[in-house]
C-alpha cells in the first residue's frame, strides 16, 4: 500500500514538473522588446472622391450624369477586437504599444489591460497574424493563449466611416436662355433619386455655379452639342481622390 502511495506522489511530482518545464518553454519564446514601440494612430481624415479623373475637361450629353462624388469621413482608429470569453473589454486603441515579441511575432499591451500582462499579436501595421490569438506574456500563467476575433477580419484597428453621402449632377439640357440639372441622390449606385432640379442662366454657367461645394465651369457646347466643363472641390479641408481618366 505504502509502495502505491509512493509510486502516485513520484509520478505526480513528475506530471507537476513537466507542467512547469513545458510553461517555462513557453516562458523563454516572450521576450520584452525595448524601447517599446508606438502603434501611430491614423486621424480622422475627410475625403471626397469623384468617379472620374477632374483635372480634364468633361462632357455630358443631355440626360447624362456629370459626375458623381462620394463625400465621407474616416473616422478615428478605434480597437476592432472582440475579447475572448470572460475577459475584460479591451482598453482604449490609444494605449496599445508593442512591448513583447513571442518567437518573431509582435505582442501589443496596454497598462490598462490587466496591468499589461495580456496582450494581442499583430504586425507592426497592425495586421493580425494569421489565427490571431491574444497571449499572456508575464505573471503566474505566462504563454497561455486564447483564440480573438475581429470586427475588422485580419486587422486589430479600424476606422469607420462616418458622414458620407454620395451624389451627382445630371445634365438635362437647354432651355431658351438657361440649362437644366438634376441634384441626384446616389447613395444606391443602382438608383438615381432626383433630390432637386436647378436651373442655371448662361450667364452663370459662364462665370461658373456651385452645387454643394463643387464648382462647375462650363466651357460651351462641342459640335455634338455635348456640355464641355470643368469640376472643382471648393472644401479646402478634405482631400481630394480622383479616379483615372477613362480610356
Amino acid at each position: 500500500m505504502k509502495a502505491r502511495s509512493l509510486m502516485t506522489t513520484i509520478f505526480t511530482l513528475l506530471l507537476c514538473s513537466g507542467c512547469i518545464v513545458k510553461n517555462a518553454v513557453k516562458r523563454t519564446n516572450i521576450t520584452e522588446v525595448s524601447p517599446p514601440i508606438e502603434h501611430q494612430l491614423a486621424y480622422s481624415r475627410k475625403i471626397s472622391t469623384f468617379d472620374r479623373d477632374i483635372t480634364y475637361e468633361l462632357s455630358a450629353s443631355v440626360g447624362e450624369v456629370m459626375f458623381v462624388l462620394d463625400r465621407y469621413t474616416i473616422g478615428f482608429e478605434t480597437l476592432a477586437l472582440i475579447p475572448p470569453a470572460r475577459l475584460n473589454g479591451f482598453a482604449d486603441a490609444a494605449t496599445w504599444t508593442i512591448t513583447h515579441k513571442y518567437l518573431d511575432r509582435y505582442i501589443y499591451t496596454s497598462p490598462s489591460y490587466y496591468n499589461g500582462q495580456i496582450g494581442f499579436m499583430a504586425d507592426n501595421d497592425g495586421l493580425l497574424y494569421k489565427n490571431g490569438s491574444l497571449i499572456q506574456v508575464s505573471g503566474g500563467q505566462a504563454g497561455r493563449s486564447w483564440k480573438l476575433a475581429s470586427m475588422s477580419p485580419g486587422h486589430a484597428f479600424y476606422r469607420p466611416v462616418v458622414e458620407r453621402e454620395v451624389w451627382g449632377l445630371r445634365y438635362n439640357g437647354k432651355n431658351g436662355e438657361t440649362s437644366e440639372f438634376d441634384l441626384i441622390n446616389k447613395i444606391n449606385p443602382k438608383l438615381s433619386q432626383i433630390v432637386q432640379s436647378l436651373l442655371v442662366s448662361d450667364a452663370d454657367l459662364r462665370d461658373g455655379f456651385l452645387v454643394k461645394g463643387v464648382l462647375i465651369r462650363t466651357i460651351g457646347p462641342d459640335e455634338q452639342g455635348k456640355l464641355r466643363y470643368k469640376l472643382q472641390e471648393t472644401f479646402s479641408d478634405r482631400e481630394l481622390v480622383s479616379a483615372p481618366p477613362t480610356k
